[in-house]
């Protein structure tokens, strides 16, 4: 049998085994392999590259880079990469030859522009350490499309998953920022802060959304029209995850059809591509939409999301039990209640709101509360 397996170094297919016994196949089966080790198709793209260092330049107008299929997606057919260091970065950058505590490194600063994508960094480099000290995160700008959904922001939340493009195109502006920060702001790292700016995006009536619509729509006619792309607003997105392929994405909020508030923070396995979520909906949403009127404040309805990238599970059974509940809470006298009460689970606390909303007049009253 033969096995081609990837070159870490060159991304390049390789022989490592001309002949394999049938036992040893047979325990390979056995193994569960995850789609994050499987080999990805490369594609190539046009580069051209720059560098200017005080010691000479180097150049190439017409290279030829493989990159992995998915990250080929969001980077276009051509990529234009600039490096200047020494005297050259500090030509209208934000770094200088001379700063309070890393005086003697080499000012630094890298530009990168494709069809799709623009990213910048500045900073300084240590050439004993081999090290990069970056002055500021780094900063993208993308084009949004749905294969950056469906291939990247569904692996910081499945929610951002279904989200097809911008809601308003502007050729002048950005349709995702992204700023990303390693730990100490220095490079190499194992551990990265990421942070998207609020969005006004279109996203399609997948699982997640398909499904808050049809649960807040239960006994009642459908609170959004029947399309198939629904308007979306985001706060600010904000995780933090390691090259070992865990992945924290804090609380972040959404509102939907210009109406229906939701929030959803948890955690994310990159290598096993595993889910463990919540969406949240406020009581403030319940309140308005399904007539709640006596839900406590700052009481948050939490579903349970779980399962891979491509499955997720949502318990939508246990909230719309919950939902049931607390309608009969509303119309049952005090000694009813008093019962249902004691079937109703304790409340976990919700994850503090760190920014304001952009479609609120200020922070958002959960903020305070933990």
């Amino acid at each position: 049998m033969i096995d081609l397996q990837e070159e870490k170094g060159t991304g390049l297919s390789r022989l490592a085994l001309a002949v394999i016994c049938r036992e040893k196949l047979k325990d390979k089966k056995k193994k569960r392999i995850s789609k994050s080790k499987m080999t990805i198709p490369s594609v190539q793209v046009n580069l051209a590259l720059n560098i200017k260092a005080p010691g000479g330049d180097f150049q190439v107008t017409n290279g030829k880079l493989l990159l992995p299929e998915d990250v080929a997606a969001i980077i276009g057919k051509r990529l234009v990469a600039e490096v200047l260091l020494g005297h050259f970065a500090t030509e209208n950058g934000q770094v200088s030859e001379s700063t309070d505590g890393i005086s003697g490194f080499l000012p630094l600063r890298m530009g990168l522009w494709s069809e799709c994508t623009e990213a910048k960094a500045e900073g300084f480099l240590d050439p004993k350490k081999m090290q990069i000290r970056l002055v500021n995160p780094i900063e993208l700008e993308m084009d949004l499309t749905p294969d950056v959904g469906r291939i990247y922001l569904r692996r910081i939340n499945p929610l951002l998953g279904e989200i097809l493009g911008p809601a308003v195109a502007d050729e002048d502006m950005p349709d995702m920022v992204v700023n990303v920060s390693p730990r100490n702001m220095i490079l190499p790292t194992e551990h990265f802060a990421l942070c998207i700016e609020p969005m006004k995006v279109v996203v399609a009536r997948g699982p997640l959304v398909g499904g808050i619509l049809s649960l807040l729509s239960k006994g009642r006619n459908n609170i959004v029209p029947e399309k198939q792309e629904i308007r979306v607003e985001t706060s600010s997105i904000n995780a933090d995850f390691d090259t070992g392929g865990g992945l924290t994405c804090s609380r972040f909020d959404l509102l939907l059809a210009e109406r229906l508030h939701v929030a959803s923070w948890g955690t994310i396995d990159l290598i096993e591509e595993t889910i463990e979520m919540i969406l949240a909906i406020p009581e403030t949403t319940l309140r308005e939409i399904m007539g709640l009127s006596s839900l406590p404040r700052n009481y948050y309805l939490k579903i349970p999301i779980k399962g891979t990238f491509d499955q997720p599970q949502i318990d939508w059974n246990t909230a719309s039990f919950n939902i049931v509940q607390h309608m009969l809470q509303e119309r049952s006298n005090k000694f009813m209640k008093s019962i249902l009460k004691e079937f109703s689970p304790l409340e976990e606390p919700i994850p503090e709101l760190n920014s304001s909303l952009p479609w609120g007049s200020g922070k958002d009253s959960t903020a305070k509360e933990k």
